[in-house]
């Protein structure tokens, strides 16, 4: 990455329209948006931009799992990028490292783009 690529904002979401509409989101703002509709692609797009994560964000509950495993493994991996967790579900148990240490953030669905983007852009 180049001081002039956008930073990489990494979308694991399994339903369409939501998945596009993020991506779209994100790319208004000046990111490049990278996606993944389950775990099994999230984790080999996470693993391929590691050193580039600007940011993940990340529903809970995919087809083929939960992403509590999988937002640890990104923290870990790329410290640098700000991960938040999507629900659906309010009140539903999440058993993440990363949510406790404060290294991610939790917004219910439905969202205002204006939260996640600004949870992005840092502090």
């Amino acid at each position: 990455m180049t001081a002039a690529d956008p930073p990489v904002i990494l979308i694991i979401e399994d339903e369409a329209m939501v998945l596009i509409d993020l991506a779209e989101m994100f790319r208004e703002a000046g990111y490049r948006a990278v996606m993944a509709g389950n775990l099994a692609a999230g984790r080999q797009l996470a693993r391929r931009y590691r050193d580039s994560l600007a940011g993940v964000c990340i529903d809970i509950t995919l087809p083929d799992g939960r992403a509590d495993a999988l937002v640890d493994e990104i923290a870990a991996q790329s410290p640098q990028a700000r991960i938040l967790i999507c629900s659906a579900r309010p009140g539903e148990e999440i058993e993440c490292r990363a949510l406790g240490e404060g290294r991610a953030r939790l917004l219910s669905k439905p969202f205002r783009s204006e939260d996640a983007l600004r949870f992005m852009a840092g502090p």
